[in-house]
């Protein structure tokens, strides 16, 4: 069986970092209007260590829609050189708030 001849042009990696950055920032807009629509906001934090002896924060933002409806959505996942203490904790929300 013969190929066929198609003019199919593969994207470039710098098309598709495009792309992808794009479809971030439309996303974290939609996520910030629905956020700011929010009357009432739970954030949530959990610290772990992988196996490779990395600590993380993962932050969230907890809420009740409009239609009754929970919504739940990652604000941010980083890494953390510092101990897990409350001012580091707060240090770390703090940036967060001012994004």
């Amino acid at each position: 069986m013969a190929l066929q001849n198609v003019d199919y042009k593969l994207p470039t990696r710098q098309n598709i970092d495009s792309i992808v950055d794009r479809v971030f920032r439309d996303k974290r807009l939609e996520l910030k209007v629905k956020v700011n629509r929010a009357s009432a906001i739970a954030i949530t934090s959990d610290f772990w260590t992988s196996l490779g002896n990395e600590s993380y924060c993962g932050v969230t933002a907890h809420w009740i829609d409009s239609e009754w409806l929970l919504q739940s959505v990652t604000l941010d996942c980083i890494g953390v050189t510092e101990r897990h203490f409350a001012q580091n904790v707060a240090e770390i929300y703090t940036n967060l708030a001012g994004e």
